[in-house]
C-alpha cells in the first residue's frame, strides 16, 4: 500500500477511536434534567466538587443560622412550555397543565433531596418564573448543595424593611423633579378620601410628637395655621364625615361628623392609618434621617439621597391635601355613609 493510503487509513482509524472515546467517556452537558430521573419518579442529583460560582458573595461569608434561596437549572414552566409567540405577548397563553405539574413536583422532589442533604427546612418551593426552594438551616451545611449539578445559584434571603423612597425612583419621580419643568405637584390639590390624615406627623409638616397628636385628637375642627400642630399650606382643609366611635356592623351606630378629620393610629402612637400613608405617598414632604421635616430642593434630590431619608417624599411633594374621612380603624363602610370599628382615643 503506498504511504500516502497508510497514513489516511491511520488518521481515519484515530477519528473513529476518538468518536467512540468522546461518546462513551463525555459526560453529558447539564441541561434542565441533569442528574436524571430515577425509577421512582424522583429527581436524582449527581455529586460534583463544591462550584463556588454557585455560591453569592454574601453566601460564601454566611454563618450560622440562615434563610437562604436556592435556585436549581432550567427554565421556569411558563417559560418551558409556552412559545415564544406567548413569550413576546403576540398571543394568548397555551394550556399546559400537565407539563407544568410535572415541573413542579420535580422541583419539590431536588428541594426534598437538598433539604435532606443539608440537613435544612424546606419553606417553599417556587416552579413557575424559575426553579427554586427556600430553606433555612445551617449556612456551612446548606453551602455543601453548591456541589449539587442541578444547583445554580444559592443566595441568603435578607430580611427587608418598609421603604417607601424606591417608589420616587421607581417611578422616575426624581427625574421628573430635575427637569426645567419641575413637575412637583405646586398648584395642585389631592382630595383623599380615606381614613383621614395624620397631619401631625413630620410627612405632612406637623411636630411629630404624641403630644401634638394627643392634643389634635381631642378638637372638633382642623387646628388653625398658628397651633402649632398642622401645617396649614400643606393639608389646606377636610372634613371627618362619620366619627370616631361609627361602626357599620352595629345597626343602630349613628355617624357623628365633625370638622377635624384626624387619622387613627391603629396600633398606637407612632403608626399610621390607610389614609396618612396614602397621602404621604401622594404627596408627602419627605422625612429626613433625623426625624425632621425634608424642607430642601426637590430639583437637587439624588437616588442616594432618597435612600438615607427616613421617608421619601410624595411623588408630588409640593401639592397640598385635602382629607375626607370616611373611616376610623380600618374596617366597614356603608352605601351611603361610612364607618369602621371604634378607633382608640389617647390615654
Amino acid at each position: 500500500m503506498p504511504p500516502n493510503h497508510r497514513r489516511r487509513g491511520a488518521l481515519g482509524c484515530l477519528a473513529a477511536a476518538t468518536s467512540i472515546l468522546l461518546a462513551l467517556g463525555t459526560p453529558a452537558s447539564a441541561d434542565i434534567n441533569p442528574g436524571g430521573i430515577n425509577e421512582n419518579g424522583q429527581y436524582l442529583a449527581t455529586p460534583a466538587p463544591q462550584n463556588s460560582d454557585a455560591l453569592s458573595p454574601t453566601m460564601k461569608k454566611a454563618e450560622g443560622d440562615v434563610l437562604v434561596f436556592v435556585k436549581f437549572k432550567g427554565q421556569g414552566a411558563y417559560e418551558q412550555t409556552q412559545p415564544d409567540e406567548v413569550l413576546h405577548n403576540k398571543q394568548e397563553p397555551v394550556k399546559k397543565q400537565g407539563e407544568a405539574t410535572s415541573i413542579k413536583e420535580q422541583v419539590e422532589n431536588q428541594a426534598r433531596q437538598a433539604a435532606q442533604d443539608s440537613g435544612a427546612e424546606i419553606r417553599y418551593t417556587v416552579h413557575n418564573t424559575m426553579r427554586g426552594a427556600a430553606l433555612h438551616g445551617d449556612a456551612e451545611k446548606i453551602r455543601s448543595l453548591a456541589a449539587r449539578d442541578d444547583v445554580e445559584r444559592i443566595t441568603p434571603i435578607v430580611a427587608k424593611k418598609s421603604m417607601n423612597a424606591y417608589s420616587d425612583i421607581d417611578s422616575k419621580a426624581v427625574q421628573a423633579w430635575a427637569e426645567s419643568t419641575g413637575y412637583t405637584g405646586k398648584g395642585v390639590k389631592i382630595a383623599v378620601v380615606d381614613s383621614g390624615i395624620d397631619y401631625t406627623h413630620t410627612d405632612f409638616g406637623g411636630p411629630g410628637t404624641k403630644e401634638a397628636y394627643e392634643k389634635a385628637k381631642t378638637l372638633t375642627d382642623l387646628p388653625d395655621a398658628g397651633s402649632g400642630l398642622i401645617d396649614r399650606s400643606k393639608v389646606v382643609g377636610g372634613i371627618d364625615l362619620v366619627g370616631d366611635d361609627y361602626n357599620a356592623l352595629d345597626a343602630g351606630s349613628t355617624p357623628k361628623p365633625d370638622n377635624n378629620p384626624l387619622d387613627c393610629r391603629p396600633e398606637g402612637y407612632g403608626t399610621g392609618g390607610h389614609g396618612t400613608h396614602v397621602a404621604g405617598t401622594a404627596a408627602g414632604y419627605g422625612v429626613n434621617a433625623d426625624g425632621s421635616t425634608f424642607r430642601g430642593d426637590y430639583s437637587k434630590l439624588t437616588e442616594n439621597d432618597l435612600k438615607n431619608m427616613k421617608i421619601g417624599p410624595g411623588s408630588a411633594p409640593e401639592a397640598q391635601l385635602l382629607s375626607i374621612r370616611v373611616f376610623g380603624m380600618p374596617g366597614q363602610l356603608k352605601r351611603g355613609d361610612a364607618g369602621a370599628r371604634p378607633c382608640p382615643r389617647p390615654q
